[in-house]
């Protein structure tokens, strides 16, 4: 889907419909509801080789390990942007396109003036903007998601959201295919993210090497570490309390209680009425014989 909210919608209510979340929540008072969420968005990686010379849109780049953006996903084919729609927008955004448009928002306006006018460089030269705008978009779009589960009132009380954003690399070849952006978890009124954020300006990039392989990993605000941010939110009341589960399981047992003794009692009556109908039968049949006798 191309919108959070959406996909907060169509994962927890359909996945779990009110009647039977309900009966869970009856039965079990310790019982929730989780749902774990994946926003993902990819970007290219082409590894420039021994010359470690390369050109991308127009430009030459010198004494680099990888151009991020570009990909040549089969050998037999050439390099080409990717994503193409985040290189698109970035280098000849159209207003028309509904996908610009769409990754132009998520991106935020400062974010799409500064990476379409700016380069992302890393420590070594590489070219590394289409990869950090893969990252923010994702990063983006696991909030919108958070913002419609916990805010929004997709889960309530006893619903657990957990998410992560990551961006997939694309490159035939390597095992460098994810790099993970961030993580949250919303319960309980509260939301918990960790991981890297969403001001392009704030972004650095240093090339490492691991196995003998160019690996990219991506700072945030100068710090090497990933601070954990939290924010409180109204919780929706749309299902019971455990105080409210425990009371409704109590009179559940004590209405099938007075059912039962009801039933009982029924069946006393209905077993008084035949037999008061067998009585009645023989003193009938009695009564009948003798008035059989006297008549004869």
């Amino acid at each position: 889907t191309d919108s959070g909210p959406t996909l907060a919608h169509v994962t927890v209510r359909h996945a779990l419909d009110s009647a039977i979340k309900q009966e869970l929540y009856r039965k079990n008072a310790a019982s929730c509801f989780l749902v774990n969420l994946d926003v993902c968005t990819h970007c290219g990686h082409l590894d420039v080789g021994q010359d470690k010379n390369a050109e991308f849109l127009g430009k030459r780049y010198e004494d680099v390990e990888a151009i991020y953006g570009l990909a040549q996903e089969s050998e037999f084919g050439d390099p080409r942007p990717a994503c193409g729609a985040i290189v698109g927008m970035l280098t000849n955004y159209n207003p028309a396109n509904p996908v610009h448009e769409r990754l132009r928002a998520d991106l935020g306006e400062a974010n799409f003036e500064f990476l379409s006018t700016n380069e992302v460089l890393a420590d070594d030269g590489s070219p590394c903007t289409f990869l950090v705008a893969a990252a923010i978009i994702a990063i983006q779009g696991m909030r919108n998601t958070l913002e419609a589960l916990g805010p929004g009132g997709e889960l309530d009380e006893r619903g657990v959201g957990h998410m992560t954003a990551q961006v997939q690399v694309n490159n035939s070849g390597t095992k460098e295919t994810v790099l993970y952006c961030a993580r949250a978890t919303v319960c309980n009124g509260e939301i918990i993210e960790q991981g890297l954020g969403t001001d392009a300006c704030k972004y650095q990039a240093r090339m490492t090497k691991v196995q003998g392989q160019p690996r990219l990993k991506l700072l945030y605000d100068g710090s090497p570490d990933f601070p954990i941010h939290t924010r409180r939110y109204t919780m929706a009341a749309c299902a019971p309390t455990n105080a409210d589960v425990e009371t409704s399981v109590s009179l559940g047992r004590k209405a099938q209680d007075r059912d039962a003794m009801a039933r009982r009692g029924e069946l006393w009556e209905e077993a008084k009425r035949r037999r008061m109908a067998g009585r009645t039968a023989k003193v009938g049949s009695e009564m009948a014989g003798e008035e059989e006798a006297k008549s004869s």
